[in-house]
């Protein structure tokens, strides 16, 4: 469960980081990604330090209940989800557009069609029982991985041997 949920949120940002980081520069990107880091870790602090306030808080809904009343515990579901939605955007994206050239559709058409099948996922319950899907998806990688070598070394290492000849 908690690798999933560490590849869940960190994925994203692994996969648009370095994008990001080029099309700004190194001068502009490296100040704001540390002032950025900077406000990450000190939201951290001060989430603990409000735990550390209320002791019966168990979720962040309930930590914004606890500390700005009703209108703050909605505003941190309604923030909460949003965040997750842009990262899953990021997902779908990403899949739609590695789908595309195989199955010949938009990646517009693809995500829309792959929609029902992220509804059923956000309905289950409990991170367990993602289990069987991640170890599918665990074995795909694999496969791909391996798919992936043979083929550089079925094409490039032939041209090493050839070259020295």
């Amino acid at each position: 469960t908690y690798i999933l949920l560490v590849k869940g949120n960190i994925g994203p940002g692994c996969l648009a980081l370095p994008f990001v980081l080029s099309m700004l520069g190194p001068f502009i990107s490296l100040p704001v990604l540390g002032i950025v880091g900077f406000f990450c870790v000190y939201n951290m602090w001060l989430l603990v330090e409000c735990k550390k306030s209320f002791v019966e808080v168990k979720t962040y809904g309930e930590m914004g209940l606890a500390a700005f009343g009703r209108r703050g515990e909605v505003l941190v579901e309604v923030f909460l989800s949003m965040m997750q939605l842009s990262i899953c955007c990021v997902y779908y994206t990403f899949i739609a557009n590695s789908l595309s050239p195989i199955i010949a559709l938009s990646p517009s058409l693809i995500t829309l069609l792959l929609i029902p099948f992220f509804v059923v996922i956000t309905q289950l319950r409990h991170m367990r029982h993602l289990a069987p899907l991640s170890l599918y998806a665990g074995v795909c990688l694999f496969v791909a991985l391996v798919m992936i070598f043979g083929l550089c070394i079925s094409r490039y290492g032939a041209s090493v041997v050839s070259s020295d000849s």
